[in-house]
C-alpha cells in the first residue's frame, strides 16, 4: 500500500521515497503540493526553484511521464534519472526559456565538471512524478533526492544538447542525466534548512555528503520483484523504440515462417494435440510433431522449437476448429527428431 500524505499535512512531513503527496481540489494552480511541502518552491512548471540567482537553494524537477517526445525517464535498478531541459518548442535558442530550466543545468553542469570543491555550491534536485488520486489529480509522489552526473558517465555525456524537429522546424534541448541518491527520507528539519538557504554539508544525509566532499555517487538502486512486466514497462517509450520493436516482431514472423517451410508443406495437417497448452503469457497455443529430419548442419539431437505464429498460418480445417473455439493466437511447438 502507498504512503499518502494528506494535504493539510505538507508542511510538517518530511519528504519520504515513492510516497504521495496529495493536492487540493480547488481546481486552480493553489492545489499543488510540491509548493505547501518545500517552501520558496513555485506551483507549476518542469523547473522549479527557491532562491536568487545562478546558486540556488535547491531544484524541483517534475515530470508527468507523459511526453513521448520527451521522456523523462527513472531506472529504478540503477537509480539513473534522465530528464529533459525545458526549450520544448522551435523558435528559441538553447538557454532562452522562459523559467531558465536550461540555463540551470548549464550552470549545474559547470560546477560539477570544475573544481571539486564546487560541488558545494550545487543544489539538491528533488524529483517529482505526477501521481493523480481519487481526491485530487494534482497529487505527486516523490522519486527521490538526485545531483547532477552518473558514476562512470563521461563528462562528455551527461549533459547533451539534442536535435529535435517540430513542424519542418529545428531546435535543440538539453538531455542531462543525474543520480537519485541512496536517501530514503528527506526529514522536515533538513528541508526548513534549506528553505532558509542553510545547506550545511554537516547536517546533510550521508549520500549526499560522500558526494559533495570525494564526488562519490551512492545511487538509490533496487531489485525488480516483478518477473512479468506490466503493459505499460514493455511499452516503448519513443517512436524509434517503437519502429526497433515493430522490426523485432517482423522478424519473428518471417523465423515462424521459415519453421513451417523447414517442417514441410504438410506442417498445418500435422497431429495435433486435443488439448490446449498455455505459455508463459498465459496465451494459448497447439502443439503439433514434425518428423521431418534435421539437416546435417544442426546438431543432431532431439530437439524442441516453440515459435509464436498468427492463426492465420494454419490451414482452412485448423481455421475452422479456431473459430469453433474461438480465435487464438499461440505457440506452435515443432518437435525436430532424427
Amino acid at each position: 500500500m502507498i504512503r499518502i500524505i494528506p494535504n493539510d499535512a505538507l508542511s510538517q512531513s518530511d519528504l519520504v521515497v515513492d510516497a504521495v503527496y496529495e493536492g487540493g481540489h480547488s481546481g486552480h494552480t493553489g492545489d499543488d503540493p510540491i509548493s505547501k511541502t518545500l517552501k520558496g518552491a513555485g506551483n507549476q512548471g518542469g523547473f522549479r526553484t527557491a532562491g536568487i540567482g545562478q546558486d540556488k537553494k535547491f531544484v524541483v524537477l517534475y515530470t508527468s511521464g507523459e511526453d513521448g517526445d520527451w521522456p523523462d525517464t527513472l531506472d529504478l535498478n540503477t537509480g539513473q534519472f534522465i530528464y529533459y531541459g525545458d526549450n520544448k518548442t522551435p523558435g528559441h535558442e538553447l538557454h532562452e526559456t522562459g523559467p531558465g530550466g536550461n540555463r540551470i543545468l548549464r550552470h549545474v553542469f559547470e560546477l560539477l565538471h570544475s573544481s571539486p570543491s564546487s560541488r558545494a555550491l550545487i543544489p539538491p534536485f528533488f524529483v517529482f512524478k505526477k501521481y493523480p488520486t481519487p481526491t485530487s489529480a494534482r497529487s505527486v509522489q516523490f522519486k527521490g533526492l538526485a545531483v547532477p552526473g552518473f558514476s562512470g558517465l563521461p563528462f562528455t555525456s551527461d549533459l547533451v544538447a539534442v536535435w529535435k524537429t517540430s513542424k519542418g522546424q529545428r531546435f535543440q534541448n538539453y538531455r542531462a542525466v543525474f543520480t537519485v541518491l541512496d536517501i530514503p527520507v528527506v526529514p522536515r528539519l533538513r528541508l526548513d534548512e534549506l528553505s532558509k538557504g542553510e545547506n550545511a554539508v554537516a547536517s546533510a544525509p550521508d549520500a549526499w555528503s560522500e558526494w559533495v566532499r570525494g564526488g562519490h555517487y551512492r545511487a538509490l538502486t533496487s531489485a525488480s520483484t516483478t518477473i512479468i512486466r506490466s503493459v505499460e514497462a514493455q511499452t516503448p517509450g519513443s517512436r524509434l523504440k517503437a519502429a526497433v520493436s515493430l522490426d523485432c516482431v517482423r522478424t519473428f514472423q518471417r523465423c515462424a515462417r521459415g519453421v513451417r517451410s523447414f517442417c514441410g508443406a504438410n506442417l498445418p495437417n500435422a497431429r495435433f494435440a486435443r488439448h490446449h497448452r498455455r505459455d508463459h503469457a498465459g496465451q494459448r497455443g497447439r502443439r503439433a510433431r514434425c518428423d521431418r529430419p534435421i539437416p546435417s548442419r544442426i546438431e543432431r539431437r532431439p530437439r524442441v522449437c516453440r515459435i509464436f505464429a498468427r492463426s492465420e498460418m494454419l490451414s482452412p480445417g485448423h481455421k475452422r476448429r479456431e473459430r469453433q473455439h474461438g480465435r487464438r493466437e499461440g505457440g506452435i511447438e515443432a518437435n525436430f527428431t532424427d
